[in-house]
């Protein structure tokens, strides 16, 4: 009986550290992916290109 109990409480446990990870990874990847797009949009865009990419962006957020 001691051993089931221990079991469920450690099942618990990891499956609230597993949701604590996955939350930290999505940060952690929203950044990264923030990082690239904005050395993408850097490189080799005219302003009016680069002001119409910011522009869509936007408009996504408000939709979203």
């Amino acid at each position: 009986m001691k051993g089931t109990i221990i079991v469920i409480y450690e099942v618990a446990f990891l499956r609230v550290e597993v949701l604590v990870l996955r939350k930290a990874n999505k940060g952690l990847s929203k950044r990264r992916r923030a990082k690239k797009t904005y050395i993408r949009l850097r490189e080799s865009l005219i302003v009016q290109d680069t002001r119409d990419l910011l522009d869509g962006k936007a408009v996504g957020k408000q939709l979203a």
